[in-house]
C-alpha cells in the first residue's frame, strides 16, 4: 500500500531518485516484493499480523493499588461512622442536659413561688390595714417595695420558664380563631395603669376588625411585652402609638412605636438575645430581665411571622409583628 503512495520524479513516472542520486525501477521493486510476500505461508503471515501489525494490551492487576483503595476506602467511612457516633452522642447528651434544666427550672419555681407568694400576699394585707393599720410611713414604704419587688421576681420567673419551655420546642400553640383587635385591646387595658403613672398618652389606630388564626394568649403575650417596654423606656409625659394595619401582601401587622430614650444602633441585634439589655448603662432606674424581646422574637416566629425593631437614641423606638396572609381568617 505504501508503495502505491509514492510520487515518482525525474524522466520517467516509474523512476526515482534517492538521496544519493541513484535511480531505481520501481516497477521491478515492487513485484519482488510481492512475490517475496506470496512465498510466505499463510500461517506466518498471520504470526506476523499478531506480533507486528495487530497490537493488543495485555491487562495486569495491580494487587498493591487495589488494597491501597481498599485501606483508604475503609478508613473514610470508619471516620464517617465515628464522626457520626460522636454526634449522636454530644445530641443525647445535650437533651439529656436541656431535660435537666427544664426539671430544674421547674423545681425552682415551685420552691420559689410558694415562700414567694405569701411574702406578696401577708405585704399586700399588711399595706390595706388588715391585722392593724400601719401608720409609719417608712413602714409602709417597705411594705410596698416588699410587695413590689416580690412582683417582679415572680415576674422574672415566668419569663426564664417560658422562654426555656420555648426554646426546647415544648411551647405548643393553642390555636383558635379569634379578633386579633380585641386582643390587642385586652394587652391595652392591662398597661394603660403603667401609662397613666407616668402620663403617657397611648393612640390606639385598630380601624377594622381582623380575625386570625392562631395562640391569642401568645399573642397577647408578645403585645403587652413591647407595650410594657415602650412605657418603660418613655419619659413622664411621653407618646406611645399603637397601630393594626394590613399590608399589601396580604399580611397584618401589629406596630408599637415610642418617642422615648431609643436603643443604640449596636445594640438592636444583642436585645433580641436572652438576658441583654437596651442599655448597658445603669442610669435608667428601670428594672428588667432582658428576656421580654426574645420572648416576643420566639412567640411571633411559632405563629411564622416575623419581628422587627426600628430605633434611634433620643427619637423612640418602633417594635413591628408581621403576621403572614396564612394566619389570616376571612
Amino acid at each position: 500500500a505504501s508503495l502505491t503512495n509514492l510520487q515518482v520524479v525525474g524522466e520517467s513516472p516509474y523512476r526515482s531518485e534517492n538521496a544519493f542520486g541513484v535511480r531505481s525501477d520501481l516497477p521491478l521493486l515492487a513485484s519482488a516484493m510481492q512475490k517475496a510476500l506470496r512465498s510466505i505461508p499463510e500461517q506466518q503471515k498471520a504470526e506476523i499480523d499478531r506480533r507486528w501489525i495487530g497490537l493488543q494490551a495485555k491487562g495486569q492487576i495491580d494487587y498493591k493499588l487495589v488494597w491501597q483503595i481498599v485501606i483508604a476506602s475503609t478508613a473514610i467511612i470508619l471516620f464517617f461512622v465515628y464522626s457520626n457516633h460522636k454526634l449522636q452522642e454530644s445530641r443525647r447528651r445535650a437533651e439529656a442536659a436541656n431535660d435537666a434544666k427544664s426539671n430544674f427550672l421547674a423545681n425552682m419555681s415551685h420552691e420559689i413561688r410558694t415562700p414567694l407568694n405569701a411574702i406578696m400576699g401577708f405585704s399586700d394585707a399588711m399595706l390595706n390595714g388588715l391585722g392593724g393599720e400601719i401608720n409609719n410611713p417608712k413602714h409602709r414604704e417597705y411594705l410596698r417595695d416588699i410587695k413590689g419587688s416580690g412582683e417582679h421576681l415572680a415576674t422574672v420567673i415566668k419569663d426564664i420558664l417560658d422562654l426555656s419551655k420555648i426554646e426546647s420546642g415544648k411551647w405548643v400553640l393553642q390555636e383558635e380563631c379569634f379578633l386579633l383587635n380585641r386582643c390587642v385591646e385586652d394587652a391595652l387595658k392591662i398597661v394603660r395603669p403603667q401609662a397613666k403613672g407616668k402620663h403617657i398618652e397611648i393612640d390606639v389606630d385598630i380601624k377594622n376588625q381582623t380575625k386570625v388564626m392562631g395562640d391569642g394568649h401568645a399573642l397577647r403575650r408578645a403585645i403587652i411585652n413591647l407595650l410594657t417596654n415602650a412605657i418603660k423606656f418613655t419619659s413622664k409625659n411621653g407618646h406611645v402609638r399603637c397601630s393594626l394595619l394590613h399590608e399589601n401582601n396580604g399580611g397584618i401587622r401589629i406596630e408599637i412605636a415610642d418617642n422615648g430614650i431609643g436603643i443604640p444602633a449596636d445594640r438592636l441585634e444583642d436585645v433580641l438575645n436572652p438576658f441583654e439589655q437596651s442599655h448597658r448603662d445603669h442610669q435608667l432606674n428601670e428594672e428588667g430581665t432582658g428576656l421580654g424581646l426574645p420572648i416576643v422574637k420566639n412567640l411571633v416566629e411559632l405563629h411564622g411571622g416575623t419581628f422587627k425593631l426600628e430605633s434611634e437614641v433620643g427619637a423612640g423606638t418602633k417594635a413591628s409583628i408581621h403576621l403572614p396572609q396564612s394566619r389570616m381568617v376571612a
